[in-house]
């Protein structure tokens, strides 16, 4: 019996076990199906519901036994935030029960931040302060735990505040351990894993976390970094350059709830760089060519360093190494730092230092000043035409800066002391130069101001140069087009041998391409003569032309503010007027100019020189060089050089350099007649001028007046050349003579005979002294001849007359010989020397006649 019913209790017990099980099984399908439904219908609407969105739509797709799947997808204002379509997290029953998860994977998310004042959140998401914000939600506590966080093909998409938005690709893969803590939460205790980012910039690294009592430390490091984002914080000219392989180590310590970051340190180094933009390129300054900067600190006191960088051209180089601090607190980030620089090429070497000081608050608004100087003076060598430029001793400069998104404006100065530009003929000094550019830039345009003073300007010699110059350059650009703006130019002296002699004024114009200005120069004696100027400067082609014209102007030496450039006893007036145009391109001057000189008078009053009535033109037409053209005619209407008396004087000449002129002829009226040079070469450097002088049809008597003999009066004429020599300031006669025309005599008449009484010789032999004296009085003459000759300071004429007496004189013969006789009439023909010493350097240079200089020895 005990055998029959044990069957029956067995399939009684496994009948109620089968229905239990079943009841089970259905149960749980119930659940299993019954969860997404209630999910999706109930619970989801319930939580977005309080979300502060236009559309949140979430969805339960699946609830198996070993995992949950859904999605996600938040909107406002018809603008996608969050998008994802798929999550996926596995687990186990018990899992479930204990709050936690296997693996929580993401694919194909998409995130949409947006930059408002320099940050960026959620695009489209309400800014109702950091509390609102999921950007700023703690993530200390969590409501469960996982073991790994898989993100699959996620996309960040960055918006910033012009519109254009960038893509972030990130793919993760990390290990995770959570601690319960006290209450219901979790608390992320360590994460290993890596990271994977693409589209905005690639690479692949390791990223940790380790969680202290009070700290959170969290490590990265990115190996493989595609350097080519970086390329916008570069120079346009290297922008197209690759940059290689770049490496990224990063280190953050925050607070256990994440808000806070105690300390930072970031190392980034770009792996052999190819920075070029010929002729330029940049690379660091060590054996491997790494560009390596790091940071680190606290976000309030971030230290940062850049080593040694170096800019490099065919002709120079430029080293830089930067260090300095960042502070980053209430959404503002500070800077305090220095840069030295070293730039060298060749024959050059200049060391300089830089401290800045940067600010950028939460608003986007941001402010930079720069101060720096060289440790010693700054030489720069000749450079494509740019002369050598020597500055200092220290050159000192400034820049202030202040901006926001959309405007920035700014300061920028420079001073040095001394400046001086080598020449290829001179060389030309600046004194107390300060030079500043102000400008404003927004949307509509640009507005900048460039001015300029420099205390003082100076040629090599100082002898001449500019006073107090100031030049003053608005600049104005727009969307469209460079609008016209006005400057100014001004010196207050323009300076010569130690006095001012004029100032100097102008206008600034500025058109597409090209600069110019027009002015006046006004002379600061009377009658203040103005000289007006144009120059025009094209910047592509590097051309500048200058253009002058002084109208006819009377010019007086007495007017003049200095005068020790001319000799004491020296003045002159008269008309002058001049024009011209100079023009540079590259590095090559060319110009031609023209000088007129009308109704000029010249007198050097302690050596009787006198010239009156000048006309005279000059054609430079080569420009810089003082080089004239051929056959230049300068005339005189009269020249007095003591008792010599010239007319209608006529040079035709050249000028070969700034100290020689060349005399191609000369042609002067003399003593009734003319006088003709043939070619001779003024020059400072040889001061020795030797010529001929060619006379003809001179007046007899007119010749020995200007040489002193007063009131000589006669008719008949001389010929012949008298060679001239000038030097040591002394005029010398080299066997010079005129002489009578052959067949040809002629009258002359001594009114002085004192002195011819003792240059006369023997008379012929059967004269006397007595007779031959009273004969010249008035003495008709067949032939004669003067010779001129100078020994040391005189000179020595030596006169041969053959004639008669025009009258017969009271002289008769008496034992053969001539005596006075007042009975007597004698007409006896005689042929006389006379032989006078004249001190000619006297007679030139006070005027006095021969008699006189002769009385006062």
């Amino acid at each position: 019996m005990s055998h029959f019913f044990y069957p029956m209790r067995m399939r009684v017990i496994l009948h109620y076990s089968i229905r239990a099980l079943s009841l089970v099984v259905i149960g749980g399908l119930l659940v299993v199906l019954l969860i997404p439904l209630l999910t999706n219908t109930v619970l989801l609407p319930h939580l977005l519901s309080r979300l502060p969105v236009d559309r949140a739509a979430a969805n339960l797709c699946s609830f198996r036994l070993f995992s949950v799947s859904g999605s996600l997808a938040l909107q406002n204002e018809q603008q996608t935030i969050i998008s994802l379509p798929r999550i996926t997290l596995t687990h186990t029953p018990l899992d479930l029960l204990g709050k936690k998860g296997g693996t929580l994977q993401i694919e194909q998310a998409v995130v949409h931040l947006q930059q408002h004042n320099g940050r960026y959140r959620l695009r489209g998401w309400p800014n109702q302060g950091d509390q609102a914000n999921p950007s700023m939600l703690s993530a200390a506590l969590m409501p469960f735990a996982i073991d790994r966080l898989h993100l699959s093909d996620c996309t960040l998409i960055l918006h910033d505040e012009t519109g254009q938005a960038r893509r972030l690709s990130v793919s993760t893969d990390l290990h995770l351990s959570f601690q319960r803590q006290e209450g219901d939460g979790f608390r992320l205790q360590n994460a290993v894993g890596t990271v994977e980012l693409s589209d905005l910039f690639s690479t692949s690294g390791t990223i940790s976390l380790a969680t202290g009592p009070d700290s959170v430390d969290i490590s990265l490091l990115l190996e493989e970094l595609d350097a080519r984002p970086l390329r916008d914080l570069l120079p346009a000219p290297l922008r197209d350059s690759p940059l290689g392989r770049a490496t990224l180590s990063a280190q953050v310590v925050t607070s256990s709830d994440y808000r806070d970051i105690r300390q930072i340190e970031v190392q980034t180094t770009l792996h052999q760089p190819d920075l070029a933009a010929a002729p330029l390129s940049l690379q660091g300054t060590d054996a491997t060519g790494e560009i390596r900067w790091r940071v680190v600190g606290p976000p309030h006191d971030l230290q940062v360093t850049v080593d040694p960088v170096a800019l490099v051209a065919p002709s120079w180089r430029i080293e830089a190494a930067v260090r300095g601090r960042l502070s980053w607190q209430r959404d503002v980030l500070s800077g305090t730092g220095a840069v030295d620089l070293t730039v060298s090429s060749s024959d050059l070497e200049v060391p300089l230092a830089f401290t800045y000081q940067a600010l950028v608050d939460g608003d986007g608004r941001w402010r930079l000043e720069i101060d720096g100087q060289t440790s010693g003076p700054l030489l720069l060598p000749e450079y494509r035409g740019i002369p050598r430029i020597t500055a200092g001793p220290v050159v000192t400069l400034g820049a202030r800066l202040n901006g926001q998104s959309n405007h920035v404006d700014a300061a920028l100065s420079l001073t040095v002391p001394k400046l001086e530009l080598t020449l290829p003929a001179t060389a030309v000094a600046a004194s107390q130069l300060q030079a500043a550019v102000t400008f404003a830039s927004d949307p509509t345009g640009t507005n900048a101001r460039l001015s300029g003073t420099v205390k003082q300007v100076r040629l090599a010699d100082g002898q001449a140069g500019v006073d107090d110059l100031t030049v003053v350059l608005p600049l104005t650009w727009n969307d469209e087009s460079q609008a016209d703006a006005a400057g100014s130019i001004a010196a207050a002296s323009l300076f010569f041998r130690g006095a001012s002699w004029a100032a100097l004024s102008g206008e600034i114009s500025r058109s597409e391409g090209a600069i110019g200005c027009t002015g006046r120069v006004r002379a600061q004696f009377f009658p203040h003569p103005e000289l007006s100027f144009s120059t025009h400067y094209r910047l592509k082609e590097h051309h500048l032309q200058l253009d002058w014209r002084l109208p006819v102007t009377l010019i007086d030496s007495a007017n003049l503010p200095a005068r020790d450039w001319l000799p004491g006893d020296f003045s002159f007036q008269g008309r002058l007027a001049s024009q011209g145009q100079l023009q540079f391109t590259g590095s090559r001057f060319t110009g031609a100019a023209e000088l007129e000189l009308l109704d000029g008078t010249a007198l050097v009053h302690e050596r009787g020189l006198a010239v009156s009535g000048m006309a005279c033109s000059l054609h430079l037409p080569r420009l810089p060089l003082l080089i004239s053209a051929p056959s230049q005619i300068c005339r005189a209407a009269s020249v007095d050089i003591g008792t010599l008396h010239f007319s209608d004087a006529t040079i035709a000449f050249r000028v070969e350099d700034p100290t020689t002129i060349f005399i191609e002829k000369s042609r002067a009226g003399w003593c009734q007649g003319t006088v003709e040079s043939g070619s001779v070469r003024l020059s400072s450097r040889k001061p020795e001028v030797e010529t001929v002088l060619y006379a003809s049809r001179l007046n007899f008597a007119e010749v020995l007046n200007q040489f002193g003999f007063d009131q000589t009066e006669g008719e008949g004429t001389l010929n012949g050349k008298l060679p001239v020599r000038w030097a040591d300031r002394r005029l010398f006669f080299d066997d010079g003579f005129l002489f009578s025309t052959p067949g040809t005599g002629g009258i002359v008449r001594f009114t002085s005979t004192e002195l011819l009484r003792q240059g006369i010789g023997a008379a012929s032999q059967n004269g006397s002294l007595n007779y031959s004296v009273r004969a010249l009085e008035d003495f008709a003459y067949n032939w004669t001849k003067v010779t001129l000759n100078s020994s040391a300071d005189e000179l020595l004429m030596a006169l041969e007359l053959d004639g008669q007496p025009r009258t017969p004189l009271p002289f008769s013969f008496k034992d053969g010989a001539l005596v006075e006789s007042q009975q007597g009439s004698l007409q006896y023909p005689v042929r006389l020397d006379i032989n006078v010493r004249l001190p000619l350097n006297e007679l030139l240079q006070v005027g006095h006649n021969v008699k006189t200089i002769m009385g006062n020895r």
